[in-house]
């Protein structure tokens, strides 16, 4: 680190930063950009519009005048835009709107005709003549925004109630060009299904409480803070989708931007759409998975765009340098996929009900339809144990009421087998699987595509029993070669079920007791043509399907570079495991078993390709510290996980930091700004607040002044022990979990990986101590919590979260959740911080005068 940044961190090591500093921002930022307008309007109005064609407001200034009511200066303000509305247009002579001659927007229209044909005119050329008590009194265009106008002539829903609010309690992002009927319908959906109160809801639409005349003149930092500031404020974000194929809204970059802002600054994202999608969404999923899932595979946020190219290189390049886009893409699938199974489930209930009262046969087989395809889809998700449930459950409803030889019974049986086989029970699933393919070919024939496939899967599954006989693996392969036969003759060479067979062929073949060069070699050959087929249909790394056969390749890759001691086919292997990492994390989730499997693979496959201690000029320190640790949940593994910081350099990490702005390079305390948002940061700095915990905060006692209690989001908490994939990593650890954080911002605190590099170990040691000290008083005061000895504190170790941001998490241990365990190696308890510091500094005492151990080189001497 250069001079200067030595002097500021040496000044500022020893103090404890607060609001004040951080506040400077906020101040200047007001000085430069007004306020995002927090306006809401009532789902009442907007069902009003959506009926009227935008009528509403035109009728109920003609109520003002002739009710004869008000004061005249209301009066004649109201004139006064009643006279704005027929105002003829300068260049062509006629009315600025079709509204204004009291036709409305006919039947159908979008938001934005909407904007174009109602709001916009309305709005034009206005400028405030009211009261100078009246809250819009200095605005400085020569229009107002749509809810500034409804303020102005105290307009009413069909309730009776103030149509627009000052505060939305949720803010909406949608696509422009949905239909405004439908966007509305969508709305009342969400309200529904939460059982909101729809009298208390005031929606924040951008058509309506943006000035659409000027919004085109705010700046990008506009959008990148006050609106960011908004979104925050408001809390809920809901993403209205006009269909669950391809949605339009996921096309556009500024929606990406708006799930990208509830999303850093912690408000809660929520998803609706029209109910008629959601049973065309039933349909297509009683009628086949495999459409659903090709649907939902072609969703990429990454591909979204903008009418102005400038902003949408904004959007893309603060995302891309924040969390990236396979974390953008893992958001949304995981809430789509929540919104469309959870819909699924509401109606499979209402056909459960119906089935009861009418009792008909057809019904009941097309609710059993649909419950085998969702248990498919819950298990495609990673939640194998619940449809194992189903699925067995399911054929004891089956095989009594059609039999055994049903199509549907027997789909059940391979499905069950097949969800067997995923758990890795797979001596059952063998025995499902023969008993399957034993009455397809009874019922259906040798060659039917149901019985081959089945084939396929005996064998496949066969090979995957240990220990793998030469005998039982030469079977495997003789019966895999037959299904291969029989797909390619009867479904064709290129048909995606044959590709997979020829993909698990190669799997096959690199299975092998007694595995040689020419074996591995046979394998390349149909991984080869299985991958490059795929990608020739359109199944890609986008795909489940194009994504496993792109990993059975990359594992055979990695035996034969193993074996020819080929250094470049070992790299190039690496870089398609990588690709498979981040295709499943973004379609799957980080905690679903294929996803944490792939990534154990790539770190093996890492260390073959680099020894331990090479050069890592060019490497960051996430892959550093990956490969060096993958997993740090004990004092030895901390101190390992420190000694290769210090090998790497704590400068280099400190100029990282500085790069990606979580460090300010001046002062060397973490940035609160909003870009990058670093939300603990913030509350340390009183930027942000939780109000909500004050009572938990006044616990802390005489810690209160360096320590600070905050919560996880409120569904975070609700899904404390929820196993679905989507949850985990994501859902409170705990029944009972708070966590605190340090409000010294100086970045040594950032992480436990730094404590003592700039300070000092002593230094360090002594802060674990007070926050070990701290956490504990804090749980004391709880009545609620358990004793100490059943308290844990925990941390992670950075890499191993993506929180710049200190973090001790308070956990009653009595009641854990399944995201704590699932990352349980992710998790260091704070004593085994303390005895990793410990033994640190016992080891770095000199044995004689002068001496310095080799650990002294990585502190700081700045």
């Amino acid at each position: 680190a250069d001079p200067s940044g030595r002097a500021a961190m040496d000044s500022t090591k020893d103090e404890t930063v607060m609001a004040p500093h951080n506040s400077v921002c906020e101040r200047q930022l007001d000085l430069e950009f007004p306020a995002c307008p927090m306006d809401g309007c009532s789902y009442d109005f907007l069902e009003e519009f959506a009926d009227t064609g935008g009528l509403s407001v035109e009728t109920h200034l003609k109520s003002i005048i002739n009710e004869n009511s008000r004061s005249g200066a209301v009066l004649r303000g109201a004139a006064q835009l009643l006279r704005l509305f027929k105002r003829p247009d300068s260049h062509s002579g006629t009315t600025s709107s079709s509204a204004c001659d009291s036709q409305g927007l006919g039947d159908s229209f979008t938001i934005a005709d909407a904007c174009n044909t109602v709001i916009k005119p309305h709005t034009l050329r206005f400028r405030s003549s009211m009261d100078r008590s009246s809250r819009v009194q200095d605005v400085p265009s020569s229009s107002l925004s749509y809810a500034q106008l409804a303020a102005m002539t105290s307009l009413k829903d069909r309730r009776g109630n103030s149509a627009f609010k000052d505060l939305a309690t949720h803010f909406v992002s949608h696509a422009w060009n949905s239909d405004f009927k439908h966007f509305v319908k969508a709305l009342r959906f969400w309200l529904f299904k939460n059982n909101y109160p729809m009298e208390d809801a005031y929606f924040w639409v951008d058509a309506f409480v943006i000035n659409q005349n000027c919004s085109i003149e705010l700046p990008q930092k506009w959008w990148s803070t006050r609106f960011m500031q908004g979104i925050q404020k408001i809390g809920t974000t809901i993403l209205v989708l006009d269909r669950w194929q391809q949605p339009q809204c996921l096309q556009r970059a500024w929606v990406l931007w708006e799930i990208y802002c509830t999303t850093v600054c912690g408000s809660k994202l929520e998803l609706t759409m029209h109910p008629d999608t959601l049973e065309d969404f039933e349909q297509a999923l009683g009628n086949s998975f495999e459409v659903v899932q090709d649907a939902l595979s072609n969703i990429c946020v990454k591909q979204t765009k903008a009418f102005n190219a400038v902003d949408q290189e904004m959007i893309h390049k603060e995302i891309h340098r924040s969390i990236g886009f396979t974390s953008m893409n893992e958001l949304v699938q995981a809430k789509l996929q929540n919104l469309l199974l959870d819909m699924a489930k509401r109606r499979l209930q209402e056909r459960k009900i119906k089935e009861k009262v009418f009792d008909n046969f057809t019904q009941k087989k097309h609710r059993l339809m649909l419950e085998l395809n969702l248990a498919i889809f819950v298990r495609e998700r990673g939640n194998i144990q619940d449809a194992e449930k189903t699925f067995r459950r399911l054929l004891g409803e089956l095989f009594p009421a059609f039999g055994q030889e049903d199509s549907l019974s027997s789909k059940c049986l391979f499905q069950l087998a097949v969800t067997l086989q995923k758990g890795g029970k797979m001596n059952e699933a063998l025995q499902m699987h023969e008993s399957c393919l034993k009455l397809r070919r009874t019922v259906l024939g040798k060659q039917h595509p149901d019985t081959l496939q089945s084939l396929a899967n005996v064998a496949l599954t066969r090979s995957e029993i240990k220990p793998l006989s030469e005998t039982l693996w030469q079977l495997a392969r003789a019966e895999l070669t037959d299904a291969i036969d029989g797909q390619e003759a009867i479904l064709g060479q290129s048909h995606p079920q044959t590709l997979a067979s020829l993909s698990n062929m190669g799997r096959l073949l690199s299975k092998a007791p007694n595995v040689s060069a020419e074996l591995l070699e046979e394998a390349q050959y149909f991984h080869d043509r299985a991958c490059e087929e795929l990608e020739v249909k359109g199944i890609t790394s986008k795909h489940p399907m194009g994504l496993t056969a792109l990993y059975n390749q990359a594992q055979n890759q990695i035996l034969k570079g193993t074996i020819q001691n080929d250094k470049q086919l070992l790299e190039s292997a690496v870089n398609q495991l990588q690709r498979v990492l981040l295709g499943r994390t973004e379609k799957c989730g980080m905690a679903h078993p294929e996803t944490v499997e792939t990534g154990k693979v790539l770190r093996e496959a890492r260390c073959k390709v680099d020894a331990p201690g090479g050069d890592l000029s060019s490497a960051s320190w996430q892959e550093v510290a990956y490969e060096a640790c993958p997993e740090v949940c004990s004092a030895m593994q901390l101190k390992k996980m420190r000694a290769v910081l210090r090998h790497f350099d704590i400068n280099r990490l400190r100029t990282e930091l500085v790069e990606q702005r979580y460090i300010d390079q001046a002062t060397s305390l973490l940035t609160t700004k909003l870009q990058p948002f670093n939300f603990f940061a913030r509350l340390a700095a009183g930027v942000s607040t939780q109000p909500a915990n004050d009572a938990l905060q006044s616990k802390l006692g005489e810690f209160q002044d360096r320590y600070l209690i905050a919560c996880n989001r409120p569904e975070a908490e609700l899904m404390w022990n929820s196993e679905d994939p989507a949850w985990l990593g994501k859902a409170n650890l705990a029944k009972r979990h708070v966590i605190m954080t340090v409000k010294d911002l100086h970045w040594e605190w950032y992480n436990i990986l730094t404590f003592g590099f700039v300070s000092g170990i002593e230094k360090g040691l002594e802060k674990l101590k007070e926050m070990r000290e701290a956490a504990t008083h804090w749980a004391s005061e709880m009545a609620e919590w358990q004793t100490e000895d059943k308290l844990g504190f925990y941390m992670s170790c950075s890499p191993h979260t993506r929180v710049k941001a200190m973090q001790l998490h308070i956990l009653d241990m009595t009641c854990l959740g399944p995201s704590f365990l699932r990352f349980r190696s992710s998790y260091l308890s704070i004593n085994a911080a303390i005895e990793a510091l410990e033994q640190e500094l016992a080891e770095s005492r000199p044995q004689s005068t002068g001496h310095k151990k080799a650990w002294m080189r990585g502190i700081v001497s700045l």
